[in-house]
């Protein structure tokens, strides 16, 4: 939101609606007087206890494009989430809404004996003046972030997003805390990063092992083997990982600070340690090591070795987190304009499915390539107000006169779709419902194949045009089929409660009670929005000495 009033994706000569906007941030660190930020100005409330209070001052300005027409602001309190991740980041300190969350941060103890500021340092210093290198600094990557492309630009601000979040669940739970900080890093290289992994790659003692086992093999189905087992997903993300932070760290990160700092020998093997730490807290909750939950280690201490492994404690790895966001951000493209479709990712937009009442059968569609919308459609209406169906005459018509131009893959969908219109709508027009009856007469062959679309036809209309020999198995089949398929894009999925009318109509053709258990009780539970339907399942259970409490 921040990038949006900034006017870089507005047109030159546009209407421009301006809303001038404020609000209140509180912060560990003491700053008096006024700060320009581009479109921003921060300025010092006078205040005499409690923590330090700044007020945003900013235009919420809008160009007035159709989409935006109604609008009169919208999204201040984005903009003052937005700014404050930056000022918290770029400042080395604290911002917030709320005072007590400031507070709660910079004076609670992390764990017995240990404060906030062993593990964030400066970062929860209270009372803190912020000097004028800072202050610009902080003034020159504001300018940078408005500056980036609008993909990297909404990534960036995630990245900070976690950061901050990281900071704020320290004192409830480290290991969430140091987790949330090193997806700030995967975040990006899972987006920049493109690096594929090789059998070098590979964990040493699997690959000791792989290789020993399979020495034996010929080449050609080792190296297949070999192919396989680096395409695995946690190995690419790790070494993706660890090769974007040793791509964007700089001789800086080296430089003595007075801590026990980690030299680029040791880089890798912590790299690979805090991604298999996040991975084993995001799969099992499985906490960071004790020795890294120590206060006392992380304030004076960048790494952590045991069994000559190396382990960032929480500051070294915050410390980590900030140069590696720093040069990134430096090192992206800026540009001062943008054509960028903005309107769309404004606060409280959503995008939604209009009802099938509004556009079904609307489109011209003579291949059938909406013929599985449609008829999703029709069902939904069928379902919803079966007295109350959009009038899709002219869709029907059309299909049938140009039949033999529909792909062969949406001919199924098609049929389905005007069968169950000609069948199940009572108010047609007589005339008009004989006529499409002899034309889809001409294509009952294409009934006789059990498929869900041949299905769906059988059990939502008394169709008796054709005798069909479906098996109870073939039907199970092709159902067990669409259950596998239905969610996924470019599928039919039905309504529930078809769905469930189709499972009762295979239960009813069972021949063993178990059987017909089975689908009753798949029905059952399948149609959790209808009472009525489900108590008349729940009674057909009972007949079969069943109650409620099955399996």
């Amino acid at each position: 939101m921040l990038q949006i009033i900034s006017g870089k994706f507005f047109s030159d000569n546009g209407e421009i609606r301006h809303n001038d906007c404020y609000g209140v941030l509180y912060s560990n660190l003491e700053y008096f007087g006024s700060v320009k930020y581009k479109n921003i100005e921060l300025n010092t409330i006078d205040w005499k206890r409690g923590m330090p209070a700044y007020v945003l001052n900013f235009d919420n300005n809008l160009e007035v494009v159709d989409s935006t027409k109604i609008l009169v602001k919208v999204g201040d309190d984005e903009i003052i989430r937005q700014m404050k991740y930056i000022l918290t980041f770029s400042l080395n300190g604290i911002f917030d809404e709320n005072e007590s969350a400031v507070e709660k941060i910079i004076r609670t103890n992390i764990t017995q004996g240990d404060t906030s500021e062993q593990f964030l340092g400066e970062i929860v210093r209270n009372n803190k003046f912020i000097s004028d290198d800072e202050l610009q600094y902080s003034i020159s990557f504001y300018n940078q972030m408005i500056g980036l492309k609008r993909e990297d630009y909404k990534i960036i601000m995630q990245c900070l997003s976690a950061y901050y979040s990281a900071i704020r669940v320290l004192y409830e739970d480290i290991s969430l805390s140091y987790s949330m900080l090193v997806y700030c890093i995967e975040s990006l290289s899972s987006n920049y990063d493109k690096y594929i992994p090789t059998w070098d790659d590979y964990d040493y003692d699997i690959k000791m092992k792989l290789e020993k086992i399979l020495s034996g093999y010929d080449n050609d189905l080792f190296d297949e083997i070999k192919k396989i087992l680096i395409k695995d997903k946690h190995l690419k993300l790790s070494k993706r990982f660890v090769n974007f932070v040793l791509s964007n760290v700089t001789n800086d990160f080296f430089e003595v600070t007075g801590r026990k700092g980690i030299t680029y020998d040791e880089l890798e093997n912590a790299l690979q340690n805090a991604y298999s730490i996040r991975s084993q807290y995001a799969h099992e909750l499985k906490p960071i090591m004790k020795q890294l939950q120590i206060g006392s280690f992380s304030d004076k201490c960048d790494v952590f070795e045991w069994e000559h492994a190396i382990f960032f404690t929480y500051g070294g790895l915050i410390r980590l987190v900030r140069h590696i966001i720093i040069n990134f951000v430096e090192k992206c493209e800026k540009v001062e304009k943008e054509d960028y479709p903005w309107h769309s990712e404004l606060p409280g937009t959503v995008n939604i499915k209009l009802s099938p009442t509004i556009w079904l059968g609307i489109a011209k569609d003579n291949d059938g390539s909406r013929g599985i919308a449609n008829l999703e459609g029709l069902l939904q209406c069928i379902q919803s107000d079966p007295k109350n169906v959009p009038n899709i005459n002219e869709c029907v018509e059309r299909y049938l006169t140009h039949f033999s131009e529909i792909k062969r893959n949406n001919k199924a969908a098609v049929l389905a779709l005007c069968w169950i219109y000609i069948l199940s709508i009572s108010s047609l027009d007589e005339a008009y419902k004989e006529k499409m009856v002899s034309k889809l007469k001409l294509y009952l062959e294409m009934i006789s194949e059990c498929n869900i679309y041949n299905i769906l036809i059988f059990a939502i209309t008394q169709f008796d045009y054709l005798e069909i020999d479906w098996t109870v198995d073939d039907m199970i089949k092709e159902i067990n089929k669409y259950n596998k398929n239905k969610f996924k894009k470019n599928h039919i999925k039905l309504p529930n409660n078809v769905e469930t009318n189709i499972y009762i109509m295979i239960a009813e053709s069972m021949q063993t009670n178990e059987q017909t258990l089975y689908w009753y009780n798949k029905a059952y539970k399948n149609c959790v929005n209808n009472k009525e339907l489900q108590e008349q399942i729940g009674l057909r259970l009972k007949e079969f000495g069943c109650d409620n409490q099955f399996n």
